[in-house]
């Protein structure tokens, strides 16, 4: 949080392929502040950043098909569905992911 310096959760890029401008972004919000227009804020920040100071071509967000609230926020960032979809292991479970995309 910008007032105070609070930690609220994480955004950032990895896998940056830099030679095909493709990456992934990541980004989870810890509950106490959801729905409050702090990832949308981050969000933005980091993919202007993307965009503009990386050159990237295509951002990928890999969001666990029931996790309704990140689909969202990716929705209204201008990512669509991929309509890809893989399991991802977590503490040994398995999760329905898909990929959203958005290009530049």
């Amino acid at each position: 949080r910008k007032e105070d310096g609070e930690k609220m959760g994480t955004c950032g890029f990895h896998c940056w392929n830099k030679k095909s401008g493709i990456c992934e972004i990541g980004y989870d919000l810890y509950p106490d502040y959801w729905k409050q227009g702090y990832m949308a804020e981050a969000l933005t920040a980091i993919i202007d950043f993307g965009q503009k100071t990386m050159k990237l071509k295509k951002l990928e967000a890999h969001i666990y098909i029931g996790n309704a609230d990140s689909i969202q926020s990716a929705r209204r960032q201008q990512f669509v569905d991929s309509k890809q979809t893989y399991m991802e292991t977590f503490r040994g479970i398995k999760y329905p992911h898909v990929i959203y995309v958005r290009y530049f």
